[in-house]
């Protein structure tokens, strides 16, 4: 988390630091960080994540989740919406059943409008 935010040699600076991503500055001393974190949640299973990818590193803005949910929080992921519920490619993949590569074929390639593409279950 500091790394990214203020080393600037690092290569995944711009990703952070560089697009304004801060660290709250109590987090500096690892004593205040850990005491959020055991209160927080942490578990050895779990990775640190924004809830806003676009916030910074604070209290109101982090959590403890699995590697699978910090990956559907990415800013490239996009993000389709049927019926009012809106969801990553992958995760309609899982909700509908269908292959996350068939999803992003169907509305990428082939122009299926989106309540089609996630409709049809047989795979094209």
């Amino acid at each position: 988390m500091k790394q990214r935010c203020l080393n600037e040699t690092r290569p995944d600076y711009k990703n952070y630091g560089g697009r304004g991503i801060k660290v709250f500055v109590e987090w500096y001393e690892f004593e205040n960080f850990y005491r959020w974190a055991m209160s927080s949640g942490y578990d050895d299973n779990l990775t640190l994540d924004r809830i806003d990818p676009n916030g910074d590193y604070c209290p109101s803005n982090c959590r403890w989740v699995s590697l699978k949910k910090q990956e559907n929080n990415r800013t490239n992921n996009v993000l389709i919406t049927l019926n009012g519920e809106t969801h990553t490619r992958q995760e309609w993949s899982e909700i509908t059943g269908i292959k996350y590569t068939t999803i992003r074929n169907r509305i990428d390639n082939l122009g299926w409008p989106v309540e089609k593409a996630l409709m049809t279950t047989a795979e094209v």
